[in-house]
């Protein structure tokens, strides 16, 4: 009885030691949509447990974000300075079952949905 207890004991601590903590880490092209017009630009975050930080490359601007990423819930800020326009974005996405990213981006009264995937990491 002794025997199949600890063998119990020991395939739960190796359960527990397989389940991965889901992570945004990397690069993700992004697909900006808004109208008629999609928007490719880069994401790059960098997580440390639930706390985010990271950039996307708007045409033009890069844009220094960060936020959160909990139970696979992305939110983000930053802020866009160009020209003589400065004002606040949001991100927030949701992580899909797939590996993929699902979203918003609001700021200055638009909205636009968008869509992303990680890319792969290249080999040594």
């Amino acid at each position: 009885m002794k025997k199949i207890f600890l063998t119990l004991v020991a395939f739960a601590a190796l359960a527990a030691a397989a389940d991965v903590t889901q992570t945004i880490d990397g690069t993700w092209n992004t697909a900006m949509q808004g109208g008629d017009h999609v928007v490719p630009v880069a994401l790059v975050l960098k997580q440390d447990g639930t706390k985010v930080t990271g950039s996307i490359m708007m045409p033009g601007n890069e844009i220094p974000l960060q936020g959160s990423f909990e139970n696979g819930q992305l939110a983000l800020t930053g802020r866009w300075n160009r020209r003589a326009i400065s004002q606040e974005i949001k991100l927030t996405a949701k992580l899909l079952e797939d590996g993929t990213m699902a979203g918003e981006m609001g700021g200055g009264g638009h909205a636009m949905h968008w869509t992303a995937e990680r890319l792969k990491a290249k080999k040594k």
